[in-house]
């Protein structure tokens, strides 16, 4: 920002209030142009009496204050001077070259000029431009300076094709990106609750209007959705099915057998270490995943413990049939196994919940999770009909989860998360990753923010009130909250899943928290909640008209 910029060249100018101090700015300087200097010129006359300090005269008529000391540098500098008053290289000075002198020079004046160039540089001293260069490349080798595009005016010039990189001091420069970084987030103003909840229903296309369309369509909601564990009976009817149009299962099920969508739980239940084998099995409440299998590596959390989990037998035996001989098909399950259909179904949802298996099939998860009731009594009875799997339940492979995994460093994963957390929310801050059960901790997070908007990358300031701690946001998030906070009211109703990401009760908008169940659900009114209903039943938020009402009760009772 140019403000930024004159603010930190002003404060970086030496602050001179006696002779003594002009001397000592006289000695770091080297050469000081008398033109630029005449505020104190009451000072420099003291010193010239004093014999410390002289005016020089080049060749071409420029003239410079030096301190006595600097006499044969000056000289190295600007050739042949004369000064008035006359003075004498001190007994002790040495002889320096001109190359050593300019640097010494420039390493004195480049942490009172801010972002400049080479020419005005050669301009100022009346010494040749190459001379500059190679000096101030002397100084960038000792890591003093930086080049670079600073100014706007460096922009305009790089944009037009002219190579003139500006140069700046590296701690005038972090000054000025400070500045410049304070700036900008003073121009934020912060949206409130509701405008925040309108932007993201349209960030995350659930406005009618804006639902994707197709397998592009899903592909692209997994993407945005990819590390955020959900009840497995709530990913395509309450989720997936409120982001894309007509949504049809069949694509979900391309996406899984061809490779590219992966389902699984990321992280495992917690567990007692003295724990004996656990009989929890994959239902409609259970949380998973679905994810890009090639992001699959860094979604998975670092501290994820698969080596020792409890199992009853008939999960031990299938697990141990999947490790040596890697993925099958149902039947050959059976096959290897001589287990009842039964059996080797509940045997398959005791390791998909501890997350140690998936199928490459999302028709497994379907059929695994729906009937709980019929699942438990066919077990019961040990039948060897299979009444209520059928063909969703074979089809595909089953293998280890999450198979193959390349290690991630944990500066990358964190960066990865970093950026998708961004994806998801477009404005990212400590209350709003509350669910995000494997993201890195938000210290590590934050951080990571912080390099980004250091770099430009991203926006860093107050985007939404009533909000603590840092907030972080992409660029283009900025302008859309503008959007939202300036979009009239259109008092369209709108009902959300409970199990949705975008249930923000307790944690953006106001209210007692919702728990995330998928029979549980709330409505919105621009962005605002209205009403929710909890174990079937209704609570009125805000009073509504008798046909806002009706509307209401009719969606839920379509909606179920």
């Amino acid at each position: 920002e140019p403000a930024a910029i004159e603010q930190v060249r002003s404060d970086a100018w030496p602050l001179v209030r006696d002779a003594d101090e002009l001397h000592d700015v006289l000695l770091n300087l080297v050469i000081l142009s008398a033109e630029q200097a005449e505020p104190w010129r009451p000072w420099f006359d003291l010193l010239r009496k004093a014999g410390r300090a002289a005016l020089a005269i080049a060749a071409d008529d420029k003239r410079f204050w030096i301190a006595a000391e600097r006499l044969l540098q000056a000289r190295a500098l600007l050739g042949e001077i004369r000064c008035e008053p006359e003075i004498k290289p001190l007994a002790t000075a040495a002889e320096v070259s001109p190359s050593e002198a300019l640097v010494a020079a420039l390493r004195g004046w480049m942490p009172c000029l801010g972002p400049t160039t080479v020419e005005q540089l050669a301009a100022s001293f009346s010494i040749d431009p190459s001379r500059i260069g190679a000096s101030l490349e002397a100084l960038e080798g000792e890591g003093s300076v930086l080049r670079g595009t600073f100014t706007a005016t460096g922009q305009a010039a790089l944009a037009a094709g002219q190579k003139n990189p500006e140069w700046c001091d590296r701690r005038l420069l972090a000054r000025i990106h400070r500045l410049t970084l304070d700036g900008l987030r003073k121009q934020i103003q912060p949206v409130e609750p509701a405008d925040f909840v309108r932007f993201l229903l349209t960030h995350q296309r659930l406005a009618p209007e804006l639902k994707l369309r197709g397998r592009a369509g899903l592909r692209e909601t997994i993407d945005q959705l990819q590390g955020l564990e959900i009840p497995a009976g709530a990913w395509e009817s309450r989720v997936v099915g409120a982001r894309v149009a007509d949504y049809d299962p069949t694509w979900l099920d391309e996406l899984s057998l061809s490779g590219e969508v992966v389902w699984g739980r990321l992280r495992p239940p917690s567990r007692d270490d003295e724990a004996g084998p656990s009989s929890v099995g994959l239902s409609r409440v259970m949380p998973i995943a679905l994810a890009a299998r090639q992001d699959l590596a860094w979604l998975l959390p670092p501290d994820r413990r698969t080596d020792d989990v409890p199992l009853r037998g008939n999960a031990a035996e299938v697990l141990e049939t999947l490790t040596s001989r890697g993925a099958l098909f149902y039947h050959d399950l059976l096959g290897h196994t001589s287990m009842l259909p039964g059996h080797l179904d509940a045997a398959l949802y005791e390791l998909a919940a501890q997350g140690l298996v998936s199928s490459d099939a999302y028709g497994a998860v379907r059929a695994l999770t729906a009937d709980d009731t019929k699942r438990a009594t066919r077990v019961r009875l040990k039948t060897r009909r299979r009444r209520s799997v059928g063909a969703s339940t074979m089809a595909g492979r089953w293998s280890l989860f999450p198979g193959y995994a390349p290690v991630i460093a944990p500066e990358e994963r964190v960066t990865k998360w970093a950026w998708q957390l961004l994806k998801r929310w477009g404005v990212v801050f400590r209350d709003l990753i509350e669910r995000e059960t494997c993201a890195p901790p938000w210290g590590a997070v934050a951080g990571q923010y912080r390099r980004m908007e250091a770099r430009g990358e991203i926006r860093g300031g107050r985007f939404v009130a009533g909000v603590g701690g840092e907030q972080f946001a992409l660029p283009t998030s900025v302008e859309k909250l503008r959007l939202a906070r300036d979009q009239a009211d259109s008092g369209q109703l709108l009902l959300l899943s409970a199990a949705d990401p975008l249930n923000l009760t307790c944690i953006v908008l106001p209210g007692a928290r919702l728990p995330a169940v998928a029979g549980n659900s709330l409505a919105l009114r621009d962005g605002r909640i209205v009403a929710v209903r909890q174990a079937g039943e209704v609570k009125f938020i805000e009073k509504l008209d008798a046909a806002r009402t009706d509307e209401l009760i009719r969606k839920w009772q379509r909606t179920g």
